[in-house]
């Protein structure tokens, strides 16, 4: 196994089958009204989030207008109207129009343009302006099941992080996917998706929550921050800290006070860390983890089987369960994890 398929597997078991958006362009076999669908769509996304690419198509839907040959037919002023959520209108408009005419007048219909080869296919989209390679090869693969792999800023960026290759061009990137992967338009769909979708999830803000009592802001302490924070890229921290009560019932005695507590963590936070930060009082172990949604729960050893509870309570309550992430202990000198309780008893120093 090379190391294309087996970035395709590790992408496969963490995404599993591309959904949501993707599960109509990675739908097998699609109809042709549903090929024309990604022909349109391939267009609108140009320069678009997705969520303004459907508000597009709604319009379109709307106004009876979701088919090649119904597009071609239309004028280029209202054809615009109905797209200009997805941005850039005018300019896609005259796309739309040129794509769905060649194709209607040259081919009749979609189901003849699919019996072309896919090399002829391609040399004729590039013709027409407005589609470049990313494009035209998005309408081959999606639309008309030709194994032609799609190269775009996701797939550049994750061949860089990856380290499997130096040259970044189009052409090269491309002919590289191909040569280290079966010739098959199934898994060039699903790999391509999945490098998108693992893209936007590497940019997208998260909601992290951690909890403890933060009595001694130890070095233990800030390496779960720092996790924490390193996993929201820019998102919301959510910080549990241990009311007095619940704080003296775990460590069976007494406790700095959770005002003076709560001091201390905000003067360390302001000094380390920017982004959204919210510290909520906890009674229990689950804090808001139950009503509230997150996509991390950072924990120590100490508290993973913390985390496993909040989450079998979750299912219960049918809601999805947060990604759980464990770092190791941090240790002193002595080779054991740094504890508050130790270090108040003049036991462990910190070094």
């Amino acid at each position: 196994m090379n190391s294309f398929e087996t970035l395709y597997r590790e992408l496969r078991k963490k995404h599993g089958r591309p959904a949501d958006q993707w599960a109509l362009w990675c739908k097998r076999p699609k109809t042709e009204k549903e090929r024309e669908k990604v022909i349109i769509e391939a267009i609108l996304t140009q320069r678009a989030n997705w969520k303004n690419v459907q508000l597009a198509w709604k319009n379109l839907k709307r106004a009876k207008i979701i088919s090649l040959k119904k597009i071609s037919k239309t004028n280029l002023k209202k054809l615009a109207s109905l797209i200009k959520p997805s941005g850039f209108y005018l300019s896609k408009a005259k796309y739309l129009l040129n794509l769905a005419r060649f194709i209607i007048e040259n081919y009749q219909s979609l189901k003849e343009f699919k019996k072309q080869k896919a090399s002829i296919l391609r040399k004729e989209l590039l013709k027409l302006k407005g589609i470049g390679p990313e494009t035209a090869d998005s309408i081959l693969l999606y639309a008309l099941d030709k194994p032609v792999f799609v190269i775009d800023e996701y797939t550049r960026r994750l061949i860089k992080e990856k380290g499997l290759a130096k040259n970044f061009s189009y052409d090269f990137l491309q002919n590289l996917f191909e040569k280290n992967l079966r010739k098959d338009f199934r898994l060039y769909q699903d790999f391509h998706a999945l490098i998108v979708i693992e893209g936007k999830e590497k940019n997208k803000q998260k909601r992290v929550i951690v909890g403890g009592t933060f009595e001694v802001l130890h070095p233990g302490h800030k390496a779960l921050l720092k996790r924490a924070f390193s996993l929201a890229n820019k998102g919301e921290v959510v910080i549990g800290l241990t009311s007095d009560s619940f704080a003296k019932n775990l460590k069976k005695r007494e406790i700095k006070p959770y005002k003076k507590r709560r001091g201390a963590l905000e003067s360390f936070l302001k000094e380390n860390f920017q982004g959204k930060i919210k510290i909520v009082k906890i009674e229990d172990i689950f804090g808001p983890a139950l009503k509230e949604d997150f996509d991390f729960i950072v924990v120590s050893p100490e508290t993973y089987k913390n985390a496993l509870l909040i989450n079998q309570k979750r299912r219960k309550i049918k809601k999805r369960p947060i990604k759980i992430e464990e770092i190791e202990f941090v240790l002193d000198a002595k080779g054991e994890p740094y504890s508050s309780t130790k270090i108040l008893a003049g036991q462990q120093k910190i070094s």
